[in-house]
Parts: C-alpha cells; sequence; structure tokens
C-alpha cells in the first residue's frame, strides 16, 4: 500500500515516493505498459491458459511440498475464506525483458536507477518477483496474470483482494487497466477465483462518491468479482477513515441506486477509534495489521479481534509477513517468520471466518509472499502450510522431512544508517533481532543443527514443524537435520550474511530443500557477493 502503518506517520511522503516511481517505470523502458487494447481471442485465451498451467505444474509439481497438500478444489469447499492483497503496481514483469536489464532491475533496484532519484536510500526496492518470461507474445501481461492467479489458487488461496489506485486509462503505468486486466483473466483461467475490489482511500481520497460507485460497477461486471453467497458485491476498502464514513455510506447508496448492491468490508487503520462509526454500514471488518512481533504477540494488535467483537460477528483478519520500506526508511522487527506464523496461528485458533494475507505482492513494503528472488519461496509456502490448517481445522500431516531458512543477508546495527542521508529506522517496540531460523518438517522427533564457521548449534526438535534459531553470525549457514546419530539433510544457506554492506536492507530472505534456488542478479542480497 502506499500508506504508512497504521496510524504512525503521515502518509504524503511515501505518496511523493509513490508517484516518482511511477515515472521511474514511464522513463525506464518504451515497452512498458504497450497500447494494444486488443481483447484475446478465444483461442490465444486457451493458449494462456496453457502457458501458464505448465508453468505453475512444472513450478510446484505434486509432491513439493512436505506436508499433505488438499487439493484447490477441496480447500476451496471450505466454510473458511482467504484472500491475498494484490498491488498492482508490481506484476510480474513490467516489460517482458530478460531479469538482468528489465525495469525492476535499472530503475528500481538499482541505487543509480531511475537517474539516481533513490540512491540516497540505496534503491527504491530490496526484491522482486521471480522472473517468469519474457514471453514471445502480445499478450504476455495476461499469461503473467494468470500465473500470478494459478499460483494463488495452487495454495488454496480463494481470490486476490485488489487494491484499487485509479478509475481512469492512464498512459504507460495503468491501474484501472490493471485491475480490469485481472479480473479478466481470472474469468478466463480460473472461474472459482475472486477478485474483491478494494478501493484505496489514500489514493482515491480526492475522487467524487459517485465517480467511485461507477467505476466500481463497472468492475462488478465481471463474473470474477468477488461477491458473497447472497450475491452482494464486496467492497472493503483500505484506510476507509480518510474519507469519513458519511462518503462511503454515499458510494454503498450510489450502488444501491446503480442496481449493485454492496457488502462493505472495511480495511481499517485505526481500528481501535473507528470500529464504532463503521460498524453500521458493515458486514464484517478488518484491519490492516501489524508486522512488529512484540505487537503482534502481546502489544497494540493483540487485543484486535476481542476489540471488534462488539461491532461484528465477522472478521477479516489480517496476515502478513514482515514490512520494510526503503521508500520511507523505515522498517518493523517480524522475528524471522515469527510474525507470520503467530498472526496464521492466531487466525486459525480464533476461528476468524476471512484472512487477508498482507500481502501477496507489494515489494514498495517487501511484504510479499509471492515467489521473489530474495524470498524464493519460503513464505508462499508456508501460506500453503498454514492455509491448510486454517481451512481443515487440522495441522497438514508430515509426509517427508525438509528444511526451511529464514535469515538476513546482512547483521543490522543497532543504530543504522550506513548510506550518507538515509537512515533504515526500526519501528514499534520489537528490538533488533538478527537471527539465523531453520524450519524443519519433520516425521519424528530430531536434532536440528546449525553450523556457522566452527561454531555448530543444536536442538532437539518434537516431529511436525519445528524452529530454530540463533544468534546471526557473518558467513554461510549450513542447516541440518540428525535423527539416530545419522544425517537426514542437509543444506547450505544461498545467502552469505555479511558484517560490513554497502546497501542497508532489514528484510529477511530464505529459502529451502524442496525447491531449487533461483539466483536474480544482481541487486538481490548485498551487491559485494
Amino acid at each position: 500500500m502506499i500508506a504508512p502503518f497504521p496510524g504512525k506517520h503521515c502518509a504524503i511522503g511515501p505518496l511523493v515516493l509513490f508517484v516518482l516511481m511511477l515515472w521511474a517505470i514511464r522513463s525506464a523502458n518504451a515497452q512498458a505498459w504497450p497500447t494494444d487494447t486488443a481483447q484475446p481471442s478465444r483461442a490465444e485465451w486457451a493458449a494462456i491458459r496453457k502457458i501458464a498451467e505448465l508453468f505453475v505444474d512444472r513450478e510446484s509439481p505434486p509432491g513439493v511440498w512436505p506436508f499433505r497438500n488438499p487439493s484447490p478444489a477441496v480447500l476451496a469447499s471450505s466454510p473458511r475464506t482467504t484472500f491475498a492483497h494484490y498491488f498492482p503496481p508490481y506484476p510480474l514483469s513490467l516489460d517482458n525483458l530478460p531479469a538482468g536489464r528489465d525495469t525492476y532491475n535499472d530503475a528500481l533496484l538499482d541505487p543509480a536507477g531511475a537517474h539516481g532519484r533513490f540512491a540516497a536510500i540505496g534503491g527504491y526496492l530490496r526484491d522482486r518477483p521471480l522472473p517468469v518470461g519474457p514471453w514471445k507474445s502480445r499478450n504476455w501481461r495476461e499469461i503473467d496474470d494468470a500465473i500470478e492467479i494459478l499460483r494463488a489458487e495452487r495454495i488454496g488461496i480463494d481470490g486476490f483482494a485488489c487494491d484499487l489506485l485509479r478509475v481512469v486509462p492512464e498512459r504507460r503505468f495503468n491501474a484501472w487497466d490493471e485491475i480490469n486486466l485481472l479480473m479478466r483473466t481470472a474469468e478466463e483461467v480460473a472461474p472459482r477465483f475472486r477478485i474483491i475490489i478494494e478501493p484505496d482511500s489514500v489514493a482515491l481520497r480526492s475522487l467524487s462518491a459517485s465517480r467511485l460507485a461507477a467505476a466500481i460497477a463497472a468492475l462488478a461486471q465481471y463474473p470474477s468479482a468477488g461477491r458473497l453467497k447472497d450475491g452482494r458485491l464486496i467492497v472493503a476498502p483500505f484506510a476507509p477513515e480518510t474519507m469519513g464514513v458519511g462518503y462511503w455510506h454515499a458510494v454503498l447508496d450510489d450502488l444501491e441506486s446503480r442496481g449493485v448492491p454492496a457488502a462493505f468490508i472495511p480495511v481499517l487503520l485505526a481500528w481501535r477509534r473507528a470500529a464504532a462509526e463503521f460498524a453500521p454500514i458493515s458486514v464484517a471488518m478488518s484491519a490492516w495489521g501489524e508486522r512488529d512481533a512484540d505487537a503482534v504477540e502481546d502489544g497494540a494488535f493483540g487485543g484486535f479481534e476481542t476489540a471488534m467483537a462488539p461491532y461484528t460477528a465477522l472478521v477479516m483478519m489480517p496476515v502478513g509477513p514482515q514490512d520494510v520500506r526503503p521508500k520511507s526508511e523505515r522498517f518493523w522487527e517480524s522475528h524471522n517468520t515469527d510474525a507470520y506464523r503467530l498472526l496464521w496461528m492466531r487466525a486459525i485458533a480464533r476461528g476468524a471466518r476471512f484472512v487477508q494475507i498482507v500481502t501477496w505482492n507489494d515489494y514498495s513494503e517487501t511484504s510479499g509472499i509471492a515467489p521473489s528472488a530474495g524470498t524464493q519461496f519460503l513464505f508462499y509456502d508456508l501460506t500453503a502450510y498454514f492455509n491448510d490448517w486454517y481451512k481443515t481445522g487440522t495441522p497438514p500431516a508430515i509426509l517427508r522431512d525438509a528444511i526451511a531458512y529464514c535469515e538476513r543477508t546482512e547483521i543490522i546495527p543497532s543504530a543504522t544508517g550506513s548510506i550518507a542521508g538515509a537512515r533504515m529506522q526500526r519501528m514499534e517496540r520489537t528490538p533488533l533481532f538478527n537471527r539465523i531460523e531453520l524450519l524443519a518438517f519433520l516425521t519424528a522427533p530430531a536434532t536440528l543443527e546449525i553450523t556457522l564457521g566452527n561454531h555448530i548449534w543444536r536442538e532437539g526438535a518434537s516431529a511436525g514443524l519445528a524452529v530454530f534459531s540463533i544468534p546471526a553470525r557473518a558467513g554461510r549457514p549450513i542447516f541440518t537435520i540428525v535423527r539416530d546419530g545419522r544425517v537426514v539433510l542437509r543444506v547450505t544457506s544461498a545467502w552469505e550474511i555479511h558484517r560490513s554492506f554497502t546497501i542497508e536492507n532489514p528484510a529477511y530472505f530464505g529459502g529451502s530443500s524442496t525447491r531449487p534456488f533461483i539466483a536474480v542478479p544482481p541487486f538481490i542480497g548485498n551487491p559485494d557477493d
């Protein structure tokens, strides 16, 4: 999202940087956002679907997960529903070029990109999507969106909650065109997959209620538009308190007059203050949530469900992995995967009717769970595990031993600011946490080992998903599962940890034993690698 974290900072700075980022994308490559708007033919849609299906099948074949994974159809039949927040500025490709010379690389990751406009913070992004193309097709954008949708559906996600940033077509970066493309692609390649309309109240704050209602009504014509079982269109605005309850009452009334009855699910920032105000027009309530580990466990976000209880019986729980924002020089300490796992367990324990994963692909906040150059499939595969548990009510059975790992590529000093003019400030109260984390899927009890240089750390673990972490040191960790004195599995991290670095990067990266590591040079990890 382009707004700041809940109730903490003014949105003007990040919004200005977002506009500059769009300018960088426009300037970077003439191939970006082509003007050819001809709709694919039926034969072309069949080819698009086939290309995407083959890609996802090769990427995630049967048995790729070390736990029992129900079919998408079984997961879709669950009474619990999972959405993932989709951020249109960051599709799989911005220009259909090879990863080493595309817009992500040249304009957004390279500190010198976009004419050096983001050099002081080491570049606009710290992560990017794993490359999937380029495709020799005029329908490359549809192919990319089809892959995103089928990837999400493969792990039991029911739909995307798509950030609605604009309501008119624009030159080059075209957020309106992108949500239309996403909804049309879902209709063609995954008929069960739904797109929830999530108007961005920060980006659209100067828009009249009638103009927004007209745009929502236009999107409601797509069969893929997300609806409740009674047929009402789901409208789930981000930060609706920015505009006020009266504005949204007018939007809902306007939609009703157009023959589009809507179910309102506000995604609140100041949820403690705004819940009572929005309750009368809401069928469920949500929040943007927390990524700070202590706030998730017992702090600022600890009482969310209890606080919502007087106002709604239905809660959409936000679940997010981490939050690192070079654009505003801030990050939140998520304790490796601790915050993500804790949020999922709260959604499971409390039987939340809806979950919104925050986010699928917002790389400007390093909060995506989609396969990426930095996290690889770490958060994607963890989502498969916890979403199975959430939807079935039972922890997935472990079928074979496997290792996943999570670490930073550098040891962040307690006072950051290694780049002149930039300070990646840690927000909230969780202390800085430089640790290396081993996540083991165990068929039986075992000993977990982490080796770094001449040091070995060991810990016994029970069957199931076990987590073991140690203080970070410079070097390249080796992760091992030992059982009955025998090495069952050993993995060397793809990431080397550095004590000195030129670009501040508090983001957590990852990898696993279950998938080959996909290297995306040269600006992912530490540029000195």
